[in-house]
């Protein structure tokens, strides 16, 4: 499934949990392009949608601290998560 980044060079890393410094620095450590693409969503709904767009907050900026304090980091993605384009999101605003 994810053999064509491997083909490119790119290293795939996951860090324990996103919510959490832990992990982050060692994965980080030479790396020269992070790719966020993770987020933590509830697919069940049982978790407040302000909570769910904290925490993915939360999550993407620890990826940017610590891409940043890696001193190696050039490029930087990150995407939306799939909640943006479904879910009670999509009900408020289908446009």
């Amino acid at each position: 499934k994810n053999e064509f980044l491997r083909a490119m060079g790119c290293e795939l890393l996951r860090v324990p949990d996103l919510l959490s410094d832990e992990g982050w620095a060692e994965a980080m450590a030479g790396c020269v392009g992070l790719a966020h693409v993770a987020s933590p969503v509830d697919i069940a709904g049982n978790t407040p949608e302000d909570v769910m767009i904290s925490q993915a907050v939360e999550g993407t900026e620890r990826a940017l601290r610590f891409a940043a304090e890696a001193g190696t980091v050039r490029r930087v993605v990150v995407t939306a998560t799939m909640a943006s384009i479904c879910g009670s999101q999509r009900e408020k605003n289908p446009d």
